[in-house]
């Protein structure tokens, strides 16, 4: 049996990193138009922590550095074949990108505050166990992980803030729903 050189190991690597990390770009990009920038009526009329990145461009930049970021630790983690911890961090790295590829459509675009929280935190679990595991098969993949894990950190943060702070959601049909005690939306002025 001959073992690869780390001349084709890099190869190899950066051969995965060319189709991995454009991939998870490509499926992020189709997220923007979710932006919430100040031109979005229900966005601006909402309250929001402090911390709330002030421009929809500093938060694009954000998504898309962590995402890159994400597809670059996914990357390295593909090439570490034969590691026992491989798969699971595999599947922890897509489940952070596929929750916070869907966050957008639910948060703003659905305008679903709640459930738009509670995809923040399965991203925030998820890249949790990515950066426990990925020690595991790479450490290179440490401070990417940390990276993403702390701005989807921060992301569900201010989701939950936004959630907490605005006990009312606007649908895109304009109609005003308010919690009932039982956590049920129920539609206000009818």
């Amino acid at each position: 049996m001959e073992l690869a050189s780390r001349t084709q190991l890099r190869w190899a690597l950066l051969r995965a990193m060319a189709i991995i990390v454009p991939v998870v770009l490509l499926f992020a990009s189709l997220t923007t138009h979710y932006n919430a920038d100040g031109q979005d009526a229900w966005f601006a009329g909402l309250m929001k922590p402090s911390i709330t990145p002030n421009s929809a461009t500093r938060m694009s930049l954000i998504w898309a550095l962590a995402f890159l970021a994400l597809g670059f630790a996914g990357a390295i983690v593909w090439q570490a074949k034969g590691n026992a911890y491989r798969l699971p961090t595999l599947i922890a790295v897509a489940i952070t990108i596929i929750s916070g590829l869907v966050w957008a459509p639910v948060f703003l675009g659905e305008r679903l505050l709640l459930p738009g929280f509670m995809i923040g935190i399965v991203s925030v679990v998820a890249c949790i166990i990515a950066l426990m595991l990925s020690v595991r098969v790479r450490k290179s993949t440490t401070g990417l992980l940390l990276f993403s894990l702390v701005w989807v950190l921060v992301s569900a943060y201010i989701s939950g803030q936004i959630w907490r702070l605005n006990g009312h959601q606007t649908t895109t049909t304009g109609v005003e729903l308010k919690d009932n005690m039982a956590g049920q939306n129920v539609q206000l002025g009818q």
